[in-house]
């Protein structure tokens, strides 16, 4: 769905242990899966697995309010009223529902002291 809405680079099928070529400095450009990959790579769950980091929050949010604002490259003419009024719906959605159809998320990752 971002896809259709969004000029940014997206892929679902994105490999998190071949990023060369995909991570840039250009803003706008940077491919908006790397870090749903990553959270789901090898390498995170391995450091999850020696405890070295710990994933102390996640949240998932805007999965129709921010199609509607068209991107930082492409704005849309939608009115302000109508997005807050949308985020404002959004708030009821059910997490296991955000899972599938969230287009943002929000993740706290600690680092942890080993002793």
């Amino acid at each position: 769905m971002y896809k259709l809405f969004h000029s940014e680079e997206t892929s679902i099928s994105l490999d998190p242990d071949c990023l060369e070529g995909v991570v840039t400095n250009e803003p706008g450009t940077g491919h908006q899966n790397i870090f749903q990959s990553l959270l789901k790579s090898s390498f995170f769950k391995f450091h999850l697995s020696v405890s070295s980091i710990e994933l102390k929050e996640r949240r998932l949010f805007a999965p129709f309010s921010f199609f509607l604002t068209g991107g930082a490259s492409r704005p849309l003419p939608a009115p302000e009223a109508l997005i807050f009024a949308i985020q404002t719906l959004e708030e009821f959605i059910p997490d296991k529902f955000l899972r599938y159809i969230a287009s943002r998320q929000f993740c706290v990752i600690q680092k942890l002291n080993m002793v």
